[in-house]
């Protein structure tokens, strides 16, 4: 049985991982040509400054994309990172500093 849903404002894309340098140009123009005109990215490399810039050029119409909800990097206690998409965060004060950039 076909059903047709409404998608006034486009639809939503809740589990991406699109915030990396290298993807941005090619993904976020096929996002808003395909109808995606929100996503949700999951976690990147990218560092937070980065991600809040995107966020208002794409706010702005500076660049085409769709509307960002991001996690951005993963917090980790480990004092090495688990790999590119983890920082190492190691102490109170540093965990502070990192999530009220």
């Amino acid at each position: 049985m076909l059903q047709i849903i409404e998608g006034k404002g486009g639809l939503w894309d809740m589990h991406v991982h699109a915030l990396f340098p290298e993807r941005l140009d090619s993904m976020f123009p096929m996002f808003v040509a395909n109808g995606v005109l929100g996503i949700r990215d999951m976690g990147a490399s990218m560092p937070l400054k980065e991600i809040d810039q995107i966020l208002k050029d794409t706010r702005s119409g500076a660049r085409l994309g769709p509307l960002i909800v991001a996690a951005g990097p993963i917090l980790d206690g480990h004092p090495k990172p688990l790999g590119p998409k983890f920082l190492a965060i190691t102490t109170f004060e540093a965990r502070r500093l990192e999530v009220t950039r």
